[in-house]
């Protein structure tokens, strides 16, 4: 006999990303570059076994080696969405032995239910509006909920609940498509209980009066939202928000909740009325009567430069904040140090080769000069540390022959950085060459200047910055191989 004790679901956080191409995207993981004269260094895409559904749910595997090629778009130029999915697991004790693992329906048998007794529901959210306005009205969500042998795949229509004005920004009876959602059969190939997660085109949609709006616009004429997508209220609250001047207007308009142009405006700051088929929310599955396995979801744009990974990702946001400490008091040998130090550099170059340097460089000069007082007559720009020129008044000779030189300069110094033995040898000549090159997390913010990750911006439109478990990971790294030097 099994006693099922609780339930779970994997993953507990999953991606899907916006794609119009008619089918999914396949199956691809993150591997080490192979290491040539020819190589890149950088990482490279590797195929993977790929699940695929059809519409009555039954699953399919296909192996890695069944794909001569990575796709990431079709043959009209249109992106492969990513659809996650998620797997119920469970603990459960047979015989007095506890144990773990993927929910079958056989291990349903065994603990006396079925597949019938199994439940699914899905509930997203668009609340980019609402986080401006607070207005009930501009809240847009879909909610399905599916029993476990209905593997039809069900739409996420994303449509807004009375709001105190009584003017819904999606008001039905056309919904913004969030997306779908399906179970997925189970086989003897594929014997678990899933559930898909579909994501949407990516699509924008408008006020009604979105050509009336824009007529007199020179910034948006060329703006063209197909007819049965003009399915805002004109009259919604976001559709007649001004940004930044209407109330309540978030936290005080505070740049880390609240960074300025992300939203569409007209007539100086006046919301187009805009909105995206972005979403996140929860994933629920329901067992008889046990507690409830929940996990998130969340949909956003497709990733542009999949192999490029970002210096700061999302892991390390989740890094830092439940095991932050773990950066000073885990014991770690050199070599798994080092490991964690040259992953950290690794991407820094990924993400570095993604930036137009020389473009940032200027744009980090025009922010400067908002953010910093008046220049003195000494300056000819404002106190800006030590940002690099722009590249029209540089006066060396690499800027006059490069049209990038900026970029160009980076380039070759992330190449260096890259390999750890050169970081040392700048260690040996200079000690606090680290610390003073890499921007500690909330620094004083308020200007960009060279120090790493440079010429970037975090999610608040402030100087970007590693996480504070990564910045004391690099710290404790370079005070340790200083100090064996030095002993």
């Amino acid at each position: 006999m099994v006693v099922l004790k609780r339930v779970f679901l994997l993953p507990p956080l999953a991606f899907g990303r916006f794609g119009s191409a008619l089918r999914p995207c396949q199956a691809f993981s993150w591997a080490a570059p192979a290491v040539t004269p020819e190589g890149s260094s950088k990482t490279v895409l590797v195929p993977e076994d790929t699940v695929e559904v059809d519409s009555d749910g039954h699953p399919t595997l296909r192996p890695a080696n069944s794909f001569n090629r990575i796709a990431l778009k079709d043959d009209e130029g249109r992106f492969f969405p990513v659809c996650p999915f998620f797997e119920l697991h469970g603990i459960w004790e047979a015989d007095g032995i506890q144990e773990e693992g993927p929910i079958t329906p056989a291990l349903l048998a065994e603990a006396g239910l079925a597949v019938s007794d199994v439940h699914w529901s899905v509930q997203v959210a668009n609340l980019k509006a609402f986080h401006y306005t607070l207005d009930d009205a501009d809240r847009v969500e879909a909610h399905v909920e599916v029993g476990a042998t209905d593997t039809r795949r069900h739409d996420l229509n994303g449509l807004s609940p009375e709001g105190a004005t009584g003017r819904r920004l999606v008001p039905g009876p056309t919904s913004i498509k969030l997306g779908a959602v399906q179970v997925v059969r189970s086989t003897d190939e594929l014997p678990g209980l899933r559930l898909r997660v579909y994501a949407p085109g990516g699509f924008v949609y408008a006020p009604a009066d979105i050509e009336d709006r824009i007529a007199e616009d020179n910034d948006w004429r060329e703006l063209d939202i197909p007819g049965d997508r003009r399915i805002i209220d004109p009259q919604a609250p976001w559709s007649t928000y001004r940004i930044g001047m209407d109330a309540p207007r978030p936290l005080n308009n505070d740049p880390r909740v609240n960074p300025g142009g992300l939203a569409a405006t007209f007539q100086g700051s006046r919301s187009l009325g805009l909105l995206d088929d972005a979403s996140d929310g929860i994933v629920t599955c329901r067992v008889g009567n046990l507690a409830p396995a929940r996990a998130r979801i969340a949909i956003g744009p497709p990733d542009f430069s999949p192999d490029s990974r970002p210096v700061v990702s999302l892991q390390d946001g989740l890094a830092d904040r439940v095991a932050r400490a773990s950066a000073r008091d885990d014991i770690l040998t050199t070599d798994e140090l080092e490991k964690l130090i040259s992953d950290i550099f690794e991407r820094a170059l990924e993400t570095s080769d993604l930036v137009n340097k020389d473009a940032q460089n200027e744009r980090c000069h025009n922010e400067n000069r908002q953010t910093l007082p008046a220049p003195s007559p000494d300056f000819e720009d404002p106190p800006i540390g030590t940002l690099w020129p722009v590249s029209a008044r540089v006066g060396d000779l690499s800027s006059r022959v490069d049209a990038l030189p900026i970029g160009f300069k980076g380039q070759r110094a992330h190449r260096r950085l890259n390999a750890l033995e050169y970081l040392k040898d700048r260690l040996r000549s200079d000690p606090a060459f680290v610390e003073r090159w890499i921007r500690p997390p909330l620094d004083d913010l308020r200007f960009f200047d060279r120090r790493m990750p440079a010429l970037m911006r975090g999610s608040d439109r402030r100087p970007l910055h590693l996480t504070r478990r990564q910045y004391d990971l690099i710290r404790r790294w370079a005070r340790s191989f200083v100090e064996q030097t030095s002993a």
